[in-house]
């Protein structure tokens, strides 16, 4: 995956509207009959499509196998911090892939800041992209 900065910037508008107070990240239906079903915001759906459209859902990515290496980023807040493009990809086609199984899962990583602590991240990756180009033309 190449990282430009027209693909940072596709996520961008979200950083806002998670870190916005009162956001809410999606709330259970009262008509689900079986399954647990969540109702995402609109905020939610917009930035789930956002990522498929942007090419941040990895398709060629075994996410399953993955699974345990992503609990550790969640966990551990800090390893967020140093993480590169590729790795911020890896996480973000685990938790939507990984809600499609387990209803919710994105909602709790949302409620719980750990999506708003990967944009976070692409904003300094972005960030350091311009100092780069400020770099080569100093």
């Amino acid at each position: 995956m190449k990282v430009t900065p027209s693909k940072i910037d596709a996520l961008m508008p979200f950083l806002k509207k998670f870190e916005g107070c009162g956001f809410a990240d999606g709330t259970p239906r009262t008509d689900a009959t079986i399954f647990p079903d969540i109702k995402f915001e609109d905020t939610v759906n917009r930035f789930t499509r956002a990522l498929y459209q942007s090419d941040w859902i990895a398709s060629d990515f075994n996410w399953t196998k993955w699974q345990e290496t992503a609990q550790r980023y969640v966990e551990c807040r800090d390893m967020v911090g140093s993480a590169d493009a590729l790795t911020i990809q890896k996480l973000l086609t685990t938790h939507v892939r990984k809600d499609r199984f387990c209803e919710g899962h994105l909602a709790s990583m949302i409620k719980n800041g750990h999506i708003l602590g990967l944009l976070r991240r692409l904003q300094e990756l972005r960030l350091e992209m311009n100092q780069e180009v400020d770099d080569e033309f100093d």
